[in-house]
């Protein structure tokens, strides 16, 4: 995840949350052929490794098909864990299901009892207890487990060490190399069985000794070739998943893992992974048999999930440049691989310029927690800034802040000056608090330097952009990137940026007016101007909040939002809306990557357990500071999964201690057929960790508000349970995805919800409600100044995808940033500075990075239509419930707005449907 600042607002994104093309995301695009396909399975971990460009290549002799290779590998796996089981052990159970009396399968499926935490029968019962639990769960500095299992005393079973996510082989990072050869080897199966379909003379086995070849001469019959080639999408689904299940556990684990070896090996599995995944992208074996799929009558027809996710996999395989001659493939793949190095590289660089580092102070009697991110000794003088005269410039801030930066002297600067490191920690302090201009100025103005290196960097990654849009035919990145969002077109997005430009623009100014104002009361001493400057925003809006509301500081609200009643209170508000709620859960031995983190399950008031979730919210070194929301395993249909047809060797996955999910009988869904394995999800954020002597973790306003946010989407995860993986949960189009989570915050700032969660961590006591609204007109001034830099960058990202990046003179970011901030800006930019060199969302959102304006007007609307006369609503929550959130990406998102907010004039997704959510932002 990626984190940016502009003014006074950070604004977080979730990693991993885009659907990722057809299979998931890479690591490194790859051309595709048979034998780059086979050698990926044969890379194992006992191989020597070189590494060439960030990419490591491992080195081995030739494997087999039907080998797993018990060699050292990758710590970070994220999904196959299972209690006990095989694959013959799983046959069993559904063969026995399926010669069950009708009505008697559940009475199978629960005499194959699964190694998992039993669920309280009675939620009446047990919902007080485990209400109580949550919050002690959260607030305790204890261990989770010893929590828990004060409320409810474990079985023996529970206490028995196992592996990440209970996976009972993942113990140690060595495993993970054995675990990704395992699931490259069902990838090979499931590849071939796929392509199979095809005619002999376009089909080709990846391993010669595939048990499918057998069709190169004894071809299926007419029937059996029927059958088969119905199974088409489904099992390129089930492909999906299997490798999701471990890429995305590697891609958790390499982001949170405390243990570099973890680190090490996660990076190893997923490098390897996504070239595999590379090499199906572009695998005209697969693409063929989907195509011959969609072309061919069925009996009975495709369902309409089924041409859903067929034209999602198309989609996704033309976007990787399948349909073009072998030549333009080609130079497709060297592009894709060229992103994806320069993406890297930028965000390392942006990732280096947030990073707080150690402090190099002078005042013995500062503690570390002070000193911690002031200046970077690793980056020595030449990248940080000198204050001169720091005493007289710096005068307001306190002698023991000054006194804890680096004197001049040290680092070849001035006696009397001093330094702080780049968007460090005291440089932030200083931009909102220092009362002399010029201070805030010269630390401004050093945070935002111009680089050539990394405008370079930026500019290379928006020209090779433009380039690869140009080989798929399409006029931009963004037209290319578009065409299968809600938007789709460019032409649409800044349509609905002007509009909302237009309108807001004067109240923009008028905000910018106040602060002007407070200015000019300003002592002459410390203005070196008279207009509001970049450097001056965050100044004067603090200024400006202390004199609209000068009792905020008497009446702190911190004291009564403990992590643990905020998601006390989220249960409480799922309950309400939804009929689901938080069941503390034990974590066993081995399970989790840190001490800190915590695990629930989610239990429906008539399905029982959907599903679980993971918290690792509090501080540690090393982590990192950004709120993420992590799909560690999709929901989607398995009774119906066909193993015996993988032809895979007996108990393969039983030797190699992978067997599939943590219960294979699934679970049922509310008024769905069959059964679904159970989606798991993990959250990070990086709150103080509670301990005796400060107590429970006390979470400011805009924390409280990131856990409400990170919480929708776990919930989409939670209630979007499709038969497919590929559109379950949060895999769903970009510029949609963040409706959920958005819609969370109306619900955070509701009075009526406040209630379920604002109570003092030591009286116990509600939060008193003019506290609260007073500190709700708080946060929404200035509001206008904030949606217009959303506004602004949004259009900045549309300008940087656009035909500007193939114009043959190059692409010039700074020339386009400033003039766009002088044309639509409201704050003067300032020369010298490249600012979009901080834009990390050009990465991973680039040409969407106004999804999160369009889908805050679109959850205002929801909110207005459901929930704005009574947010509790249980009829409110099944709408959004059945007409959103439990169709995940599987239906129009456009459908899915005008159903839930009843205006069925927007369901065709035009540009009038985009001006018309365009203007509930009005």
């Amino acid at each position: 995840m990626s984190l940016l600042r502009l003014g006074q607002r950070t604004l977080s994104i979730p990693k991993a949350l885009p659907r990722p093309p057809l299979l998931a995301a890479s690591s490194q695009a790859t051309f595709s052929t048979r034998s780059y396909l086979l050698n990926s399975i044969n890379n194992t971990a006992g191989s020597s490794t070189t590494t060439n460009n960030h990419h490591s290549v491992s080195k081995t002799s030739k494997g087999s098909l039907n080998t797993i290779t018990d060699s050292a590998v990758s710590p970070s796996s994220r999904t196959r864990w299972l209690p006990r089981s095989s694959t013959s052990w799983r046959r069993g159970r559904h063969a026995a299901a399926a010669a069950a009396p009708p009505g008697q399968e559940d009475t199978v499926y629960s005499s194959f009892s699964s190694d998992q935490t039993s669920m309280p029968m009675n939620h009446e019962t047990s919902r007080k207890m485990d209400d109580e639990t949550l919050r002690a769960m959260f607030d305790n500095p204890v261990a989770t487990a010893d929590v828990s299992r004060a409320f409810a005393p474990p079985r023996s079973e529970d206490l028995a060490p196992t592996g990440l996510f209970l996976h009972p082989r993942l113990q140690s990072p060595e495993y993970m190399q054995t675990l990704t050869s395992q699931t490259l080897q069902h990838g090979i199966h499931l590849v071939d069985r796929i392509c199979s379909v095809l005619p002999p003379s376009q089909f080709q086995p990846i391993h010669p000794e595939s048990p499918f070849a057998s069709y190169l001469d004894s071809p299926r019959s007419a029937y059996e070739h029927a059958k088969a080639l119905r199974m088409v999408p489904k099992l390129l689904d089930r492909l999906s998943d299997v490798l999701c299940l471990v890429i995305d556990m590697a891609e958790l684990v390499r982001n949170v893992h405390p243990d570099e070896r973890w680190i090490a090996e996660s990076d190893r599995a997923y490098e390897r992974l996504g070239s595999f995944m590379n090499g199906l992208n572009t695998h005209q074996g697969l693409y063929q048999a989907l195509k011959l799929c969609r072309d061919s009558p069925h009996d009975p027809p495709l369902t309409t999930a089924e041409k859903q996710l067929i034209r999602t996999f198309m989609t996704d395989f033309e976007k990787s440049g399948i349909h073009l001659p072998p030549d333009s493939r080609q130079r497709f793949v060297e592009l894709s691989d060229e992103i994806q190095l320069l993406g890297r590289k930028f965000l390392h660089d942006v990732a280096a310029a947030a990073a707080p580092s150690d402090g190099d102070g002078d005042a013995e009697s500062t503690g570390p927690g002070m000193l911690a991110g002031l200046t970077g000794s690793s980056s020595g003088s030449k990248a940080m800034i000198e204050i001169p005269d720091a005493d007289a410039v710096l005068n307001g801030m306190g002698k023991p802040f000054i006194e804890a930066l680096p004197k001049g002297s040290r680092l070849g600067g001035s006696r009397l000056s001093r330094f702080v490191s780049p968007n460090s920690w005291a440089a932030q302090m200083i931009i909102r608090h220092a009362p002399n201009e010029r201070a805030r100025r010269i630390v401004y103005e050093g945070c935002n330097r111009y680089s050539q290196e990394r405008v370079d960097v930026l500019e290379s990654l928006l020209e090779k952009r433009g380039e690869l849009a140009g080989v798929l035919d399409q006029e931009s990145w963004a037209a290319s990137v578009l065409s299968d969002k809600m938007a789709k077109t460019p032409e649409n997005v800044m349509g609905f940026l002007t509009s909302l430009a237009k309108h807001h623009l004067p109240k923009a100014r008028a905000d910018v007016g106040l602060l002007a104002a407070l200015k000019r009361m300003e002592s002459s001493s410390n203005r070196e101007t008279s207009g509001i400057n970049a450097w001056d925003r965050d100044y004067f809006s603090e200024r400006y909040m202390a004199v609209i509301a000068p009792g905020s500081r008497v009446h702190p609200i911190h004291p009564f939002f403990s992590a643990g009643t905020v998601i006390q209170g989220l249960s409480r508000l799922f309950t309400n809306l939804y009929g689901i709620r938080f069941v503390p859960c034990a974590l066993r031995p081995g399970e989790a990557w840190d001490k800190d983190v915590r695990k629930v399950q989610v239990v429906d008031e008539t399905e029982g357990l959907i599903g679980s979730i993971y918290f690792d919210l509090f501080s540690r070194p090393g982590k990192s500071p950004n709120a993420a929301h992590y799909t560690v395993r999709c929901s989607r249909r398995i009774d119906d999964d066909d193993l015996p047809g993988d032809r895979l060797p007996p108990d393969w996955d039983w030797r190699a201690g992978m067997t599939g999910v943590e219960n294979y009988e699934g679970v049922q869904v509310k008024g769905k057929p069959g059964r679904y394995q159970l989606p798991l999800v993990v959250l990070t954020t990086d709150f103080a960790r509670p301990s005796f002597e400060d107590g429970p973790s006390l979470l400011a306003w805009q924390e409280v508000e990131t856990l409400f946010h990170e919480m929708g989407h776990a919930i989409h995860s939670m209630l979007g349970r499709t038969e497919y993986h590929n559109v379950s949960g949060t895999r769903c189009a970009t510029d949609f995805v963040e409706l959920p989570s958005i819609l969370m915050e109306s619900f955070v700032s509701s009075p009526a919800v406040l209630p379920l969660f604002a109570r003092h961590f030591v009286t116990d006591t509600p939060l008193p409600l003019e506290h609260f609204q007073s500190h709700l007109a708080l946060q929404s001034s200035l509001s206008a100044l904030e949606l217009n830099s959303q506004i602004t960058m949004a259009m900045l990202d549309q300008m940087y995808h656009s035909p500007l990046a193939r114009d043959p003179k190059g692409i010039d970011t700074t020339a386009i940033y400033h003039n766009l901030i002088s044309k639509m800006g409201v704050i003067p930019p300032v020369q010298g500075t490249a600012w979009q060199t901080q834009f990390g969302h050009l990465v991973g959102y680039g040409a969407t990075y106004y999804s999160y304006t369009f889908d805050r007007a679109i959850a205002g609307k929801v909110w207005s239509t459901l929930f704005a006369n009574d947010p509790l609503s249980r009829d409110g929550g099944e709408k959004l419930r059945q007409d959103v959130l439990g169709w995940g990406g599987g239906k129009d998102p456009w459908e899915m707005v005008a159903n839930v907010v009843d205006n069925e004039s927007i369901a065709s997704g035009d540009a009038k449907a985009m001006q018309t959510v365009g203007s509930w932002l009005q």
